[in-house]
């Protein structure tokens, strides 16, 4: 039993991606807040969690104003999933995303958490961008308001 239970666990790699790979494999970098959760259900083998994205500046891609982005990993149907290094989202954060679009039409964020980026002020109230998966800030840039 335990041998037909490992052998459909999958095992990946991550490639960790510089800012410049990210901008050249998203289909689309937006700014925007999440809104809500929308639902959690399985595709396939795997469970994936819908947010409801309210974009307020497209900086790649087609302009849109709202985006529903999946991440994989949930609840449904009494079973949850979770997956290492998937995006976790805060209601109403601002974030800038770094987004790619499946075959299946899911729009994801880039490299699971590499491509979400958190919106903050720093100490003298400027919004700068942090990368939230590193638990030392990588990656640092100035906004314009």
């Amino acid at each position: 039993m335990l041998a037909a239970l490992l052998a459909s666990i999958h095992a990946s790699t991550l490639q960790q991606l510089t800012l410049d790979d990210m901008i050249a494999k998203s289909t689309m970098i937006v700014r925007g807040r999440v809104q809500q959760t929308t639902s959690a259900g399985f595709q396939g083998h795997m469970i994936w969690t819908h947010y409801t994205v309210q974009v307020t500046e497209t900086l790649k891609g087609s302009p849109v104003h709202q985006l529903d982005v999946v991440v994989p990993g949930g609840s449904s149907a009494g079973i949850q999933q979770t997956y290492s290094g998937a995006p976790t989202f805060s209601a109403n954060q601002d974030y800038v995303m770094f987004l790619w679009t499946s075959k299946s039409g899911l729009t994801q964020v880039i490299g699971l958490s590499q491509g979400l980026l958190s919106v903050v002020p720093n100490s003298a109230g400027n919004a700068i961008v942090i990368r939230a998966a590193s638990s030392s800030v990588r990656f640092l840039a100035r906004l314009a308001s």
